[in-house]
């Protein structure tokens, strides 16, 4: 909830309340509306199980919370399950586009293999939160947010294939223009749109002149977060 209201800050019109989860929460609905409260109207457009939502929404009895039970996107209604299948399979920008917003995970800031500092590019290593979608595995482009500041951000997802193969999915941030240290410091991801695949090189080098291109595609593609 609270991300959201960051999002829009003080322009909030149209908000979205859903879980990908579809955990529904009274005290999450109130806290959503006591959030509002400040605004004369807002129009609540449900994504997910809109009867149930709507009817805690008339529980917590908001006069200035109008409730949107069906919102469609070409001629297609919105869903959680659209959304999903579109953040898991490369689509994350049409998903950012019906969510409203760039979609985000949040997680905590670990030791990784150090592989990446090796041929200049140390990333940040992230334990995922549970009820995070993680989307389809790849390179995008995207933002950090971490000790409260907004970086634009080179973000993979994957095997680590030219570094021996791992089984486990590992997600990693390469934050521009930053250089502390993090570790264990919580930190928020989000996704603004896929790049490109992962793809095993040859050697080193290779990997380190395709990385040089991903984070150059990054800052010459991406404004200012807002």
């Amino acid at each position: 909830l609270q991300r959201k209201m960051d999002l829009k800050e003080n322009e909030i019109s149209f908000c979205y309340l859903g879980s990908m989860n579809n955990i529904i929460d009274i005290d999450f609905i109130a806290q959503f509306c006591e959030a509002c409260s400040n605004y004369k109207k807002v129009r609540l457009h449900l994504i997910g199980d809109g009867e149930s939502k709507k009817e805690l929404i008339y529980q917590v009895k908001m006069k200035n919370v109008e409730v949107i039970d069906c919102v469609s996107a070409d001629n297609q209604k919105i869903s959680t399950t659209r959304i999903t299948n579109l953040i898991e399979t490369d689509n994350i920008a049409k998903a950012n586009q019906l969510l409203g917003y760039r979609y985000q995970i949040e997680g905590t800031i670990i030791h990784g293999h150090k592989q990446g500092r090796t041929i200049g590019f140390p990333t940040a290593n992230i334990d995922v939160d549970k009820e995070f979608i993680i989307p389809s595995l790849g390179v995008y482009a995207g933002y950090v947010k971490v000790d409260n500041k907004w970086y634009k951000a080179m973000i993979n997802l994957g095997h680590n294939p030219t570094f021996n193969e791992s089984i486990k999915v590992s997600v990693e941030a390469y934050i521009l223009d930053f250089k502390e240290m993090i570790y264990g410091k919580r930190i928020i991801l989000e996704f603004d749109h896929f790049m490109r695949h992962e793809k095993k090189f040859s050697n080193k080098s290779n990997l380190a002149l395709q990385l040089e291109q991903d984070v150059n595609h990054v800052r010459k593609n991406l404004n200012a977060h807002e």
